[in-house]
């Protein structure tokens, strides 16, 4: 973590000196710097990199301390050098903002914006048409990696299964970031056969709120949005494949 310091700091020609002067400066530096960044704690983890630092320098220096003593008491000879980074830590915690709640989309349980797309083939598929199905909607993009692995683990799984596709769900995915030729050679290469509609004019985007990419609304056989749901992982699936059931009841 030091020579971290002296290269984030770029100190030209005094690094060396630095070093060997570590033991009085390093003290110096880091409560200089603890109370400097003292606003951000709450921020990116700061408090936590910053106790790792008194950790870094406490740590070493405890070692030479037992080493250089026969007889150390755990306190305040042993905690003492400990102790700064733990009260970083404990005001990061104090500090840290709460969680910010997850996103919602304002479309669930109103009527899904109505829109007409042709697909790679140019049949057009309509929202309208699939009144009385289940339609899985998927937004993403090709250099998007948690859409890749949506794509991989869920979108084309379901679009295959054909005990879901008899009892009328639709999986259709909208790619408004890709160009054709380039769609369909990501299909190719990766041997999807789902549908993937093109809305190059970013019209259907700007219809469906997004929670960045990718972001998947369940429209239900009623044609309202049943649920809406921004990124993937393992728990996303589960829940987005349990709602599908549930909406096909």
């Amino acid at each position: 973590m030091l020579f971290d310091f002296v290269n984030i700091h770029d100190i030209h020609g005094i690094g060396w000196l630095y070093l060997c002067l570590a033991p009085i400066f390093t003290p110096i530096v880091l409560i200089v710097f603890s109370a400097s960044e003292f606003p951000h704690y709450g921020a990116a983890d700061y408090g936590t990199t910053i106790a790792k630092m008194w950790l870094s320098y406490a740590i070493p220096f405890f070692l030479v301390y037992l080493l250089g003593r026969k007889k150390v008491r755990v306190w305040p000879d042993g905690l003492t050098p400990l102790m700064p980074a733990v009260i970083v830590e404990l005001l990061t915690l104090y500090n840290r903002p709460p969680p910010a709640p997850p996103w919602q989309s304002v479309l669930e349980g109103k009527p899904a914006p109505q829109f007409t797309l042709a697909d790679l083939n140019g049949t057009n598929h309509s929202i309208a048409d699939e009144r009385g199905h289940v339609i899985l909607l998927d937004f993403w993009g090709i250099e998007c990696p948690p859409c890749l692995v949506e794509l991989k683990t869920s979108i084309a799984v379901l679009a295959g299964d054909e005990t879901l596709s008899r009892k009328g769900l639709r999986v259709w995915t909208i790619n408004d970031w890709d160009n054709a030729p380039a769609i369909k050679g990501f299909l190719k290469d990766n041997g999807y056969h789902f549908t993937v509609l093109v809305d190059d004019k970013n019209q259907i985007a700007d219809m469906y709120e997004q929670g960045g990419l990718p972001t998947t609304y369940l429209i239900g056989r009623d044609g309202n949005v049943k649920e809406a749901f921004a990124g993937f992982n393992e728990s996303v699936g589960k829940e987005m494949r349990q709602q599908i059931i549930d909406a096909m009841k």
